[in-house]
């Protein structure tokens, strides 16, 4: 139930098994938000359960794994009813609809992508601010060039 500390106590766990710590629900909500406002989403055969998609994701990550990180891996534990892991998906029909848009990307390049850079964000994290902005920059300039050369 909201309110009941999962995220506090998840924070807790992470850092004292010196895991990362990503908060998926508000990556998730705020991605989905953007996307809402500016009519984008996925091809109806790649408009996934939000659930599937962490699963997804995770995959990608493992799939992309170095020496000695840990696999990523996460369960819907919910038990007080459905949660929106099981059914939330975002819908671009009004974009395409009213504007003739589709994705560049299909799921797994996107997923794909969103690894590196992400990947890419977890590795500064240790770096001084210039040098991190740097990598992250690099990075979205690598991830936009190739955006691009799919349109």
């Amino acid at each position: 139930p909201a309110g009941a500390g999962k995220s506090t106590i998840a924070k807790i766990v992470a850092k004292e098994l010196g895991w990362i710590y990503a908060d998926t629900g508000a990556m998730y909500r705020s991605m989905a938000l953007y996307f809402i406002e500016n009519g984008i989403g996925p091809e109806d055969e790649d408009c996934v359960r939000t659930g599937d998609l962490i699963t997804r994701f995770c995959e990608a990550w493992n799939a992309a794994l170095r020496p000695g990180e840990p696999e990523l891996s996460w369960k819907n534990v919910g038990n007080e009813g459905p949660h929106e892991a099981t059914f939330l998906k975002l819908d671009c029909s009004l974009a395409r609809r009213t504007f003739g848009w589709k994705p560049v990307w299909n799921i797994d390049r996107a997923l794909s992508e969103t690894v590196a850079w992400t990947k890419v964000y977890v590795d500064s994290a240790g770096l001084g601010e210039a040098e991190k902005h740097d990598r992250i920059k690099q990075e979205m300039e690598r991830e936009i060039e190739a955006f691009l050369d799919g349109c």
